[in-house]
């Protein structure tokens, strides 16, 4: 049973080697661009008023 069971986990991971390959090149950019979007999204009308 233990045979069996890493043979079926190594099917699994190098299934998952490219999703996880993308997944490595998309998440930063991810992060990037939602920096960016943060820092520029403008300020509440409120928050400037008590200045």
């Amino acid at each position: 049973m233990n045979g069996r069971m890493e043979l079926t986990n190594r099917n699994v991971i190098g299934a998952l080697a490219p999703i996880a390959a993308l997944n490595n090149y998309l998440l930063p950019v991810y992060m990037i661009v939602l920096g960016v979007a943060l820092v520029r999204w403008p300020a509440n009308e409120t928050s400037e008023s008590r200045n």
